[in-house]
């Protein structure tokens, strides 16, 4: 009975709750018996995407990562009394690529397309309101972008695969490692 939100890669939270969610039969097996999220949520943009759910009366800080790197944690509670809002305001050419809810001791993690990873505590990153553009959360190299953003704990572990570009194709099928996040040196936003 609570109230969900959806957060888009335009930085706009949709909120909605699960009880007016479509009914489907108990005892029906097709996947496709729902609704399409798009249409229910009224998302007709075909270049605004769904990035994440959230749960709007939660305790836990909301936190989204953009594509130029900036971060911003929301505190839950003082929501706008609309069914739609933005929750950052996002520069131009900018767009979030990543949400995630949950307490302080997680750590925030940013990934760049020029294989930088960056984490630190998300209590190092000020709670601001639902208008608020967000801070510095990674320099990022020159044509460089964050391809991921997200919230994990300390036991997580990253995988890395890789593939020369001089290789002829079918010659060499890559490399891959998996290494403890603890491995990799926490540093401060920015």
């Amino acid at each position: 009975r609570g109230e969900l939100g959806a957060i888009t890669n335009r930085g706009r939270l949709i909120r909605f709750s699960p009880v007016d969610l479509p009914a489907v039969p108990p005892n029906s097996v097709q996947l496709a018996a729902g609704a399409k999220l798009r249409d229910y949520l009224g998302m007709t943009d075909k270049k605004e995407e769904l990035l994440s759910i959230v749960s709007l009366g939660a305790e836990e800080s909301i936190a989204l990562g953009t594509a130029q790197g900036v971060v911003k944690r929301i505190q839950p509670g003082a929501w706008p009394n609309r069914p739609d809002f933005e929750v950052i305001a996002l520069k131009p050419g900018d767009s979030v690529v990543g949400v995630a809810q949950g307490p302080e001791s997680d750590e925030l993690v940013f990934i760049s397309s020029d294989a930088q990873l960056l984490h630190f505590p998300a209590a190092q990153v000020r709670p601001q309101g639902v208008a608020a553009g967000g801070m510095a959360g990674i320099n990022l190299g020159a044509g460089a972008t964050v391809i991921f953003f997200g919230s994990v704990d300390a036991e997580a572990v990253v995988a890395t695969i890789s593939v020369p570009e001089a290789t002829l194709a079918g010659s060499d099928p890559g490399r891959a490692k998996v290494t403890p996040l603890a491995e990799f040196p926490g540093k401060g936003r920015a």
